[in-house]
């Protein structure tokens, strides 16, 4: 990390992302179960394991230094996918017919992309340490 404070304040956002992630493995598993919802229990699972993952996942790129692209990416990736799916869970009514429910599967397609593409520019161009 280095005395760099962007790449300490991309470090501290996916810690972020992981807290999100926990707590909203918490609610699901003690709220939304207890209440009897599956289906928001089983999509809060979803997003808030995606969320520790990929907040993981954008600590492991601010360290390494890649490019910003690529922690932007992962970022609003995990904002749309994660934290709308758990929003989603929330919802007195899921909102799939609306143009924000429209933008989960936009997140996750971008968090694909990202690294995907991240795998291609790492073997074309090896990061240097």
């Amino acid at each position: 990390m280095g005395k760099n404070p962007v790449d300490r304040r991309w470090v501290a956002l996916g810690a972020w992302f992981v807290g999100i992630g926990v707590a909203g493995g918490a609610i699901g598993t003690h709220a939304l179960e207890a209440a009897g919802d599956a289906d928001a229990a089983m999509r809060m699972q979803t997003g808030s394991q995606a969320a520790v993952w990929m907040g993981l996942g954008t600590m492991l790129l601010a360290m390494l230094a890649v490019e910003r692209l690529f922690l932007w990416a992962n970022a609003a990736g995990v904002v749309l996918f994660s934290g709308l799916l758990m929003a989603k869970s929330l919802a007195p009514h899921p909102f799939e017919t609306t143009p924000i429910g429209s933008l989960i599967p936009v997140g996750g397609s971008l968090l694909i992309l990202n690294w995907l593409v991240l795998g291609i520019r790492l073997m074309l161009r090896p990061l240097r340490f």
